[in-house]
């Protein structure tokens, strides 16, 4: 049984023996969150970018939605280090989308161990066209939001993490507002 814990919270997560290996396709059986936390939920996520423009293609659409949850994290000053759990929906799903999924999960969660994940096959979403959707939450640790006494300290490591994680992936609204967080010596998430 694996656990890891690289996250600023009391997150575990955990591949029991007698399960099979997930981590190829991208989550992880377990993810057990240890009190006190601050809780963040995060509404579906689909493929459209913010002129509400939607791709056809299922892989842009699984980038893109990707890129929509991270800015939505940012938003709570969270990141994908971040997320304990995911629910994934694929219209007209197969092996093929799922491979597809896989890839793009593996490659925004990196080295960081993987939420736990469900994968619902759906015959249709919200909006015409629309292929897929992700939903999360996430866990940060109470006292952590940039408030009080420590927040340079924690603001410091934060910030690493996010140019780390989010200004290699994410161009536009993040990018920027990451160099104008800099240039002002201020937190980088207040700033989208």
């Amino acid at each position: 049984m694996a656990s890891t814990n690289t996250r600023r919270t009391s997150l575990s997560f955990l591949n029991p023996q007698g399960l099979y290996d997930p981590r190829p396709n991208g989550y992880t059986h377990v993810v057990v969150v240890q009190a006190p936390a601050r809780l963040i939920y995060i509404a579906g996520q689909g493929g459209e970018n913010a002129e509400g423009q939607l791709p056809a293609q299922f892989e842009q659409q699984v980038r893109q939605a990707l890129g929509n949850l991270r800015l939505a994290l940012a938003a709570a000053e969270a990141g994908l280090s971040d997320v304990a759990k995911i629910t994934v929906l694929i219209v007209d799903h197969s092996e093929e989308r799922l491979a597809v999924l896989s890839r793009e999960l593996n490659q925004a969660w990196g080295d960081l161990p993987a939420p736990a994940c469900t994968l619902i096959p759906v015959p249709r979403l919200a909006l015409d066209g629309m292929l897929f959707e992700i939903e999360a939450t996430a866990v940060s640790q109470l006292g952590t939001e940039g408030r009080g006494e420590g927040w340079y300290s924690w603001c410091d490591s934060c910030c690493k993490r996010f140019r780390k994680i989010h200004l290699p992936v994410i161009d536009g609204q993040v990018q920027q507002a990451g160099q104008q967080a800099q240039r002002n010596r201020d937190h980088p998430y207040r700033m989208i």
